[in-house]
């Protein structure tokens, strides 16, 4: 749902700008239904897989940041995941968009 912030018009339809009042992009508030990707990520990441998935972000970020981990910090299911997420990284980089989405 797109709501405009400054007079309260709502749509289900993105919205750049409210067409009532006019206001800009940044206006408009966005609110996640039931049926939102983001919400149906933020549940998957509650499962085990999820928790694991999280995981494993947390590690790539520690060894962004000069935190050393070696094989014997990590399980083997944490390892493949590791894997699979620089796989796609890796993928993202390549793809002809360059992995910027469009």
């Amino acid at each position: 749902m797109f709501r405009c912030r400054v007079c309260g018009y709502s749509s289900s339809e993105e919205l750049d700008g409210c067409p009532a009042c006019k206001a800009g992009w940044k206006a408009i508030d966005v609110s996640h239904g039931p049926n939102c990707p983001k919400n149906l990520l933020d549940e998957a990441m509650e499962t085990p897989n999820g928790l694991l998935v999280r995981r494993c972000f947390r590690l790539l970020n520690a060894k962004t940041i000069g935190i050393t981990i070696t094989l014997d910090d990590i399980t083997e299911e944490e390892f493949r995941v590791l894997e699979l997420i620089e796989a796609e990284r890796q993928a993202q980089i390549s793809s002809p968009s360059g992995g910027d989405g469009h």
